[in-house]
């Protein structure tokens, strides 16, 4: 019945309709406005808000293996190489603490993103308890993060280490602070999009 509802309406922009033709595409346009911002194919997951999102966090500047980053780059990977831990720390006054850690491998890689900080064990199991809901039956899903592990004395090294921000399906995304996955909350906490940089000057409806 969705394929000849798909059918009938193939000339308008029904959600769940899109081709894999038309997803390629939308990757490609994407990739290419925002070269500074996804790191690899981005799946046809990601929107413009999400990589604006990314923007209202920190200016966007080209990826280097050699350089920190405050920018929160995207990159996607495959769910089934993928795992999330709550690395238990000491406890502290306010009781059980983790470090949250999202582990993905790709291309010989691997990819830790982990929390700024130690979080309450409790709030750590909360996201786990999300990510298995999100990236239940998905085979991809898209993260972002800051780089953190310079390769300067390792140039051959490569493992990457990153600050999580947030991840997405196509069942929804989860973030790291609370809105983080909104444009509209950011837009609110401050964000002004007249001051992004040249490859993010877009025209918005602002909620």
């Amino acid at each position: 019945m969705r394929e000849i509802a798909c059918l009938i309406i193939l000339a308008t922009t029904a959600p769940g309709c899109a081709t894999a033709p038309a997803q390629t595409q939308h990757s490609a346009k994407l990739g290419e406005k925002y070269p500074n911002s996804i790191l690899g194919d981005n799946i046809g997951l990601l929107t413009e808000e999400d990589i604006l999102i990314s923007h209202c966090t920190a200016k966007a500047e080209p990826f280097s293996l050699y350089e920190l980053t405050s920018h929160p780059y995207w990159q996607c990977f495959s769910t089934k190489k993928s795992d999330f831990v709550c690395d238990e720390q000491d406890p502290d006054e306010g009781g059980r603490t983790a470090i949250l850690a999202i582990v993905l491998k790709k291309d010989g890689a691997v990819h830790e993103y982990l929390s700024r900080r130690a979080i309450s064990l409790e709030g750590c199991k909360a996201h786990s308890r999300e990510w298995a809901r999100l990236t239940s039956h998905q085979d991809h899903v898209c993260v972002s993060g800051q780089f953190i592990n310079p390769s300067e004395d390792e140039p051959q090294k490569k493992d990457r280490a990153w600050i999580f921000e947030s991840y997405k399906t196509a069942k929804g995304c989860d973030s790291y602070f609370k809105g983080g996955c909104s444009l509209s909350h950011m837009i609110e906490q401050g964000c002004d999009l007249a001051e992004m940089t040249s490859e993010s000057h877009v025209i918005l409806n602002r909620p």
